[in-house]
């Protein structure tokens, strides 16, 4: 019977290895593709801190442009006299001498003590328009030793844009507190240099205010404009450190990147640029279906071969299994034909006669033990020896023409009287041909009986008969 566990053994270690060798190609992809993530990523950082650093010095230039606008103009008009601050002409010329700019990215307004407009660098009518509400004016209404303000995002009362301010008191040399001097700067204009910066389409750019609102960014400067980021990842690095980098889901358009930021000089604002993860996470992810395929393709080889190898070892197994059946057969047919030949043995020492089996060239195969009451015949050596040498010249010769006879096939039958010794004896022959199945002869068969004693007792006989 087929040994089925040999089978299912070779299977179960042969799929084994097929899984070993499929997670060792799937490990070795995925440590690949995770290194290429690794190194993308780093690639993505490396780019946003060295961007930043650039964005950064940008908007720190565009805020001492506008800040030297503002100091020029508040020197300007702390020249001047009260009757003079009045005239909304005369500030408005003072501005635009002193601020350089027209109705561009920025310019300059003036407020009275009291917050309400006098004149601006542009033609912007915001005389007697109230300010007094605005943080970039309470913030420096009376304070001629606090310096620059930066304020947050608002929509301008009059221009109706999208701005931030930034604010200095104007104060006479006697100290006393005239007005304050505001730039209105367009964060729309600023969200467009950021938007002409990008060198990727996945990159963000974006300004942030100390008190959390959002003043500029590319893209979607329009919705996202003054959306308050203070619980955004960026908000709160920011206030744990001045520059860094990290990775989160944007707030805004719920991307998810890789960060780096950076305060601007020593002002309220921060500014940070984004590379969106799926720039290279999709390039991943293509070269992950790739690898699935080629471990589909790999698997789909492996199962075929596998399905090869199973055949295979399953007609070896057949074929020894049947080898194993052929020779147990075999060594049962020994140890029969070794029970037969042993019973034939005892049979044939058992008869009162010369029994024996010669082949075709007259040697003798097999002879019982009865031949040893022949001392002519020296038994010990028969096997293998033909008759002639075996019997002795004389008694070959006696026989010869019947052995002759009978390996052509025919069936002889004859008596001789030989002297063995001193005594005579009477033999009585039998010698049997035997056929192949092509009818040849292969040797015979012979059985000789002593038949001296029943010669005699007839002798006697025909003696006394007389």
């Amino acid at each position: 019977m087929i040994e089925i566990s040999v089978f299912s053994s070779f299977r179960a270690r042969l799929l084994a290895g097929f899984a070993l060798l499929i997670g060792l190609l799937a490990a070795l992809l995925l440590r690949k593709i995770y290194s290429e993530y690794n190194n993308a990523r780093a690639a993505a950082f490396t780019q946003t801190e060295g961007f930043v650093r650039a964005m950064s010095a940008h908007v720190t230039s565009e805020m001492r442009v506008v800040d030297l606008s503002l100091l020029r103009s508040a020197e300007a008009l702390d020249d001047m006299s009260s009757t003079e601050l009045r005239n909304s002409g005369r500030v408005r010329q003072a501005l635009a001498n002193s601020a350089g700019v027209a109705d561009a990215n920025f310019w300059v307004i003036f407020l009275s003590p009291s917050g309400k407009g006098v004149a601006a660098s542009n033609s912007l009518a915001i005389a007697e328009v109230s300010y007094a509400d605005r943080p970039y004016f309470k913030e420096r209404a009376g304070a001629c030793d606090r310096g620059l303000y930066v304020g947050g995002p608002e929509v301008g009362r009059v221009s109706k844009r999208k701005l931030f301010f930034l604010s200095r008191a104007v104060c006479a040399p006697n100290g006393e507190f005239l007005g304050v001097v505001v730039a209105p700067v367009d964060a729309r204009a600023l969200a467009a240099v950021f938007s002409s910066a990008m060198f990727q389409p996945t990159l963000s750019i974006t300004l942030l205010h100390g008190d959390g609102r959002l003043i500029a960014r590319a893209p979607l400067f329009e919705s996202s404009f003054a959306t308050n980021l203070k619980a955004s990842p960026l908000y709160r690095n920011w206030t744990a450190a001045p520059a860094g980098s990290y990775e989160a889901r944007s707030v805004v358009d719920n991307e998810n990147r890789v960060f780096s930021y950076r305060a601007v000089d020593q002002l309220p604002l921060v500014i940070a640029v984004g590379i969106a993860t799926r720039s290279w996470v999709q390039a991943i992810q293509k070269d992950m279906a790739v690898a699935v395929e080629a471990l589909a393709i790999v698997a789909i080889a492996l199962w075929f071969s596998g399905r090869f190898a199973l055949r295979s070892f399953r007609r070896v197994e057949l074929s020894d299994a049947t080898q194993r059946l052929l020779n147990d057969d075999l060594a049962s047919a020994r140890d029969e034909s070794a029970r037969v030949a042993r019973r034939l043995r005892t049979i044939t020492d058992g008869l009162p006669a010369l029994i024996a089996y010669v082949d075709a060239s007259e040697r003798y195969v097999f002879h019982n033990s009865f031949y040893r009451n022949f001392p002519e015949v020296d038994v010990e050596r028969m096997l293998g020896r033909s008759m002639r040498e075996a019997l002795g010249e004389r008694l070959y010769l006696s026989i010869e023409k019947e052995v002759k006879a009978t390996l052509d096939g025919a069936h002889s039958v004859f008596e001789r009287e030989l002297f063995f010794g001193a005594s005579e004896r009477h033999l009585k022959f039998n010698y049997t041909p035997d056929f192949d199945a092509s009818g040849s002869v292969v040797g015979f068969y012979i059985m000789t009986v002593d038949v001296t004693d029943a010669k005699n007792i007839e002798a006697a006989l025909r003696v006394l008969s007389h």
